[in-house]
């Protein structure tokens, strides 16, 4: 599944208004809206984002958080309903437990009008919280020195993980 810049964009955008629907009127009021990014380097691409949205909302203004996304759902889950954040990426563990805990808003699809852009795997995956921008693939690799006998699923794992065990 190849994704252009474009799409990238739409996925991004879309996600980090879809996490920040939960907050939007408080957002208003403020004019300010709190969005978790990536450390470093790696918050250029919503820096970018932000600026295209300040642009557009004169008087908006848009302030990138860095974190981890453990140390945000610390920091939700302290705030008792009253996050300190409008929207941001999240990883998938995270995600989950946001979304058994109750503390991520659903998605509003019709407030979303490029919604169309995302691949529709990627949202059947978000079970309506938020909008995916990328999917992770997790593999089992193994030394072929050490295991003679590799693995064929996760349940074929030994619990220890040790290769004594395989």
């Amino acid at each position: 599944m190849d994704i252009d810049r474009r799409q990238a964009k739409y996925l991004v955008g879309g996600g980090l208004v879809a996490l920040g629907a939960g907050r939007t009127a408080q957002a208003q009021e403020a004019r300010e809206m709190v969005i978790v990014t990536y450390p470093g380097a790696l918050s250029g691409p919503h820096r970018w984002l932000a600026d295209q949205i300040e642009a557009r909302h004169p008087g908006l203004a848009i302030r990138l958080v860095p974190s981890d996304s453990q140390d945000i759902v610390a920091q939700i889950k302290a705030a008792q309903g009253y996050s300190p954040y409008d929207a941001g990426p999240n990883d998938e563990p995270p995600h989950l437990i946001g979304m058994s805990e109750g503390y991520l808003a659903k998605r509003d699809d019709a407030a979303l009008p490029n919604l169309a852009n995302a691949y529709p795997e990627l949202l059947a995956k978000s079970g309506g919280y938020g909008v995916p921008a990328t999917y992770s693939l997790v593999g089992i690799a193994y030394n072929t020195d050490l295991v003679k006998t590799p693995p064929v699923s996760w349940a074929g794992l030994p619990p220890s993980g040790g290769p004594d065990q395989i």
